[in-house]
């Protein structure tokens, strides 16, 4: 209640308390009483609504300042929603420290040629790695996972083909090396890269083909190598091995052709008609040799 309508009340029972004659003493008595009746409801009323407007305000803010309280929560728990893999270079960085045991060119199990390198590294908190082989550049990607448990020391025997470069390597480049690392709760890093100078025995090893009778493509035929015969290169033309006659880079031996050869036989889908010793025959195309003397 307002104090106007405090006043208001006060100001009607004492009006009813007005009078005169013998009974106005007591007619004065009744209405102060009821006077003081009314005030003192009057102050109960207004006591209640302002308690009941001072709780409502206080309610609100108590409700106001729980929910400021509450956004750090909500945005921690965002946080902690967010993907360890966009937060860990920055909050949780892995070192790595890597080292080239050693390298050497050997035959591979393909019967190819290969690089093939020892690898350690040690990571700063216990982690599984992978190895990336690049040329010239790093490019942050993986080529090679390296089965392991959660580890702080880490070993590789690599074997490096052209299958894990962008490009057949080439005299004057350098074959990169990085070691990456995720540890247990999603830590990330990478170590520097170790190079190695590709000179012309190491593009030799790499490229083991006639330089001039191969495309310069990477093999992907799945097929060993073959036995070339005596005067024959082993080159590499689209994709596979080939025997190749040096002097044409083909299966045809470069000798005269002769005008009195016999008929020549058919030929299958699997061959090839090459003309050999001056006349035409049908031949193997890996490795030119006729069908009838394979």
């Amino acid at each position: 209640m307002t104090r106007r309508a405090l006043a208001g009340a006060a100001c009607a029972a004492l009006m009813l308390g007005c009078g005169g004659g013998s009974g106005a003493g007591t007619e004065t008595a009744t209405g102060t009483d009821t006077v003081s009746e009314a005030v003192a409801e009057a102050v109960d009323d207004s006591a209640i609504e302002t308690v009941t407007e001072t709780d409502t305000d206080s309610s609100a803010e108590a409700l106001t300042e729980a929910e400021t309280a509450a956004e750090p929560a909500t945005e921690a728990m965002v946080e902690a929603e967010t993907p360890l893999e966009e937060a860990g270079e920055v909050v949780f960085p892995l070192s790595i420290e890597l080292e080239l045991k050693g390298s050497g060119c050997q035959v591979g199990p393909l019967g190819v040629t290969v690089l093939h390198v020892s690898l350690a590294w040690t990571t700063s908190l216990p982690a599984r790695s992978s190895v990336e082989v690049a040329l010239n550049e790093a490019s942050g990607q993986a080529d090679v996972e390296v089965a392991e448990d959660f580890g702080l020391e880490h070993a590789l025997e690599l074997d490096v083909t052209p299958l894990l470069l962008p490009a057949v390597p080439k005299v004057g480049d350098t074959i990169l090396i990085v070691a990456h690392a995720r540890g247990q709760l999603g830590e990330v890093g990478s170590s520097a890269a170790v190079g190695l100078a590709v000179d012309p025995a190491l593009a030799t090893c790499l490229y083991p083909f006639d330089p001039d009778c191969s495309d310069g493509a990477f093999v992907v035929c799945r097929e060993p190598p073959p036995q070339c015969d005596p005067g024959l290169v082993l080159a590499a033309d689209s994709g596979c091995y080939r025997c190749l006659y040096p002097a044409t880079c083909s299966c045809d031996d470069g000798l005269a052709v002769l005008t009195d050869c016999p008929e020549p036989t058919e030929c299958s889908a699997l061959g090839v008609m090459a003309t050999q010793q001056g006349c035409p025959v049908c031949v193997d195309p890996q490795t030119c040799r006729p069908f009838d003397a394979r």
